[in-house]
């Protein structure tokens, strides 16, 4: 009778998993990377679909020039933005972020997009504002100028490059909310020109919004992907040549 009631309990009470050797924690670490990897491809082949030009210059020569100091300066603040795409690679690669094959994908195709961008918004300025005024007060770019907090913050990057896992859930979370203020910029400059009858340049903006549209996504469900796999402790073995180190 004893030994049935000590039976029962046993297989009542649950009891403490023992430590993970580092052989588990390997197998377990890797398994999480490849799930990861498997997650963000799929959605690099969802994205990759509509990629291409906004072909903004078919409506650039319509844009005429505008009275409007306040509308001006957005237009000029946000080419000034999307003009830093190519400074951000910097810190990406001092975070270790495009050592993960699929973000290597979509940075790439990401860096050509927002760049077009970049030009786009610059050429919808000049037509906007031909004397210049606006342009005049858009941020100078390099890390002293433009961002002195780069000179601490690209070191630390990679520091904390080591931990892969969680620089790529930042970069994509980050991503994530940095698109989001973007459309809502860019949906409020679109109804700005509307609203002063400038028919084309509100059309380049929408193209522009779409394609964000796209990276949003991206981003959104990436970060999705990388945050829903239960969390495994790394080791110093929990590496592979066919997986981000």
């Amino acid at each position: 009778m004893n030994n049935e009631r000590v039976a029962r309990v046993r297989d009542d009470v649950a009891l403490p998993s023992q430590p993970q050797t580092a052989e588990e924690s390997k197998r377990g670490s890797l398994g999480s990377a490849v799930e990861i990897q498997t997650a963000l491809q799929a959605e690099i082949e969802v994205f990759l679909r509509r990629w291409g030009d906004t072909c903004w210059r078919d409506e650039i020569a319509s844009v005429c020039a505008i009275n409007d100091p306040e509308l001006l300066r957005l237009v000029c603040g946000v080419a000034g933005i999307e003009d830093d795409a190519f400074y951000m690679q910097v810190k990406l690669r001092s975070a270790g972020v495009l050592r993960w094959q699929a973000i290597q994908q979509f940075n790439a195709v990401w860096l050509t997009e927002e760049s077009d961008h970049g030009r786009a918004f610059e050429a919808l300025a000049l037509k906007l504002d031909p004397s210049g005024v606006g342009r005049s007060l858009q941020p100078a770019h390099g890390t002293l100028t433009r961002d002195r907090r780069a000179v601490i913050a690209l070191p630390l990057m990679r520091i904390a490059g080591t931990q892969r896992r969680a620089m790529l859930g930042g970069y994509l979370v980050r991503g994530a909310i940095v698109e989001h203020v973007a459309i809502a910029v860019y949906g409020t400059l679109m109804r700005r020109l509307k609203e002063v009858d400038e028919r084309s340049g509100a059309e380049i903006v929408r193209r522009i919004l779409v394609q964000e549209g796209r990276h949003l996504r991206f981003f959104t469900r990436g970060a999705k992907a990388v945050l829903s796999v239960p969390p495994i402790t790394e080791t110093p073995h929990s590496r592979s040549p066919n997986l981000p180190s």
